[in-house]
């Protein structure tokens, strides 16, 4: 009976009854299983890829899309990310070390870095400092990175070996005001604890040269000359990611390159002889690119005095009384350095009477044709900085003093005056001492200038601000200052 239910079993198993199991579709389901997690385990991976690397056209599209990603936003130099300030040979030193596929990692770093705002990076910011003579500028376009404002390309004083291509995001009703504000030829100074201007790309050109691409994260208010108003820069709401960077392409360097050449050879900047000569170095003077800063108090419990010996004179004028602590200021600024260089005067005597002007220098050791704007602030409320003493200028000659605020102090007399320019002398020159030392001062448009002969003194309320220091071929040194202080 038991042989017979067997053979039963098998007869209905193959005529359809009962089916057998079959080890094929548990291989089936065994794929597709597999199948699942490894899309699952892509997805994830991916998802991670994809926040991780906004800088890929893809990835940046998609969060922007679904509003994980913050657009660039404008920094407080308080609340600024940790950085290093880098020179032109810095620069170079850091990055022309690096290969090909070095450059294009780093790269990808500091475009991430920028549009994630310096979230997720222990990496230190690097920012641009220096002086940049501006070869030529840029409108920004819908089809560039960056869709509206100017970008300027500007060659390192230090080096000529680097280029920097210094963006400016603005609206574009500030556009031509930018224009006419970046002309060749003009200095960009990026001063170290002032500025924000971070790197962003590098890049190795053919010639062996060096072009960097920073952005100013502060954003801030600038000023131009000419009394072409003011204006403010403006964190990109989104960017064309596409377009990738840099911003100029090989044929407007090149474009650039050629105008600056022909510039400098206009200007006669290329002539030795009429470099030595004191004559302006820049014929563009005045037309210049400013940061507006607040006022901000200066703390004189924290101020450290050093008291100056009084002058006796026929005439007394006040006490220089104080010198102010160099510390950093609250916001950056672009703030070219004055180039002209006033012709000779004699330091004799003579001068002392308001012959200066009328004899040993003619009419255009005080010319300025070009009317200069900057940031005037009341007494007292300037920003903080270095305060010296027409003794201590001479430590400042020929040197740059884009790293620094610097103040002068000090008792003078009038020796020229006119066009918003007064040249003075030191009052301790006429007794023997500082002798060779002349200060030339640019006052704000419409300001009254001190007569010819007239003596007066400025302490640390109401200091010069010092632009440059030289020593001219005479011999004098000539301190190029600006008024800053109201009446």
């Amino acid at each position: 009976m038991a042989m017979r239910r067997i053979d039963d079993d098998l007869i209905e198993s193959r005529s359809g009854g009962r089916s057998a199991p079959s080890s094929t579709s548990f291989f089936y389901w065994i794929v597709f299983l597999l199948l699942l997690a490894g899309f699952a385990a892509a997805c994830w991976l991916g998802s991670f890829f994809v926040f991780g690397h906004p800088e890929k056209p893809f990835s940046y599209k998609f969060l922007t899309k679904v509003h994980k990603l913050d657009p660039p936003k404008r920094f407080e130099l308080t609340m600024a990310p940790r950085g290093e300030f880098l020179s032109a040979a810095k620069i170079l030193e850091r990055y022309s070390a690096m290969s090909r596929g070095e450059l294009a990692m780093a790269n990808e770093a500091l475009l991430r870095n920028y549009l994630m705002n310096y979230k997720q990076t222990s990496d230190q910011v690097p920012y641009v400092i220096g002086v940049y003579d501006i070869l030529d500028s840029y409108e920004l376009t819908d089809k560039d990175i960056f869709s509206s404002g100017v970008v300027a390309l500007a060659q390192s004083t230090e080096n000529p070996q680097l280029l920097l291509e210094q963006v400016f995001p603005a609206e574009k009703q500030t556009v031509l005001i930018l224009q006419r504000s970046l002309l060749t030829g003009l200095p960009i100074r990026l001063q170290k604890s002032l500025d924000l201007s971070a790197i962003v790309n590098v890049q190795k050109l053919p010639d062996g040269r060096m072009k960097v691409t920073a952005l100013p994260l502060a954003y801030g208010t600038y000023m131009a000359g000419q009394g072409t108003g003011s204006f403010s820069l403006l964190p990109p709401k989104t960017l064309n990611i596409d377009a990738g960077l840099p911003v100029l392409n090989a044929d407007r360097v090149a474009e650039a390159d050629q105008k600056y050449i022909s510039y400098r050879r206009k200007s006669g900047l290329d002539n030795p002889a009429k470099k030595d000569a004191a004559a302006p170095e820049s014929p563009r003077i005045g037309m210049q690119l400013m940061r507006v800063e607040p006022a901000v108090p200066v703390n004189d419990s924290n101020i450290p005095v050093k008291r100056a010996t009084r002058v006796d004179h026929a005439s007394p004028t006040p006490t220089v009384d104080a010198t102010v602590a160099a510390t950093p200021l609250p916001t950056p600024q672009v703030v070219p350095t004055p180039e002209t260089t006033v012709a000779q005067a004699s330091p004799t005597a003579a001068a002392m009477t308001g012959q200066e002007a009328a004899s040993a220098t003619p009419t255009p050791a005080i010319a300025n044709a070009n009317a200069k704007v900057w940031p005037v602030y009341p007494a007292s409320k300037m920003p903080r900085g270095r305060l010296l003493n027409t003794s201590d200028v001479t430590e400042l000659v020929d040197k740059a003093t884009s790293n620094e605020r610097i103040y002068l102090q000090g008792n003078f007399m009038v020796t020229a005056s006119g066009n918003n320019r007064a040249v003075l002398r030191p009052q301790s020159s006429f007794i023997g001492r500082n002798a060779n030392t002349r200060i030339i001062v640019d006052f704000p448009q419409g300001s009254a200038l001190p007569s010819v002969g007239s003596q007066f003194g400025r302490n640390a309320a109401r200091p010069f601000l010092i632009m440059d220091v030289r020593k001219g071929a005479d011999g004098n040194i000539n301190v190029y200052a600006h008024e800053i202080t109201q009446p």
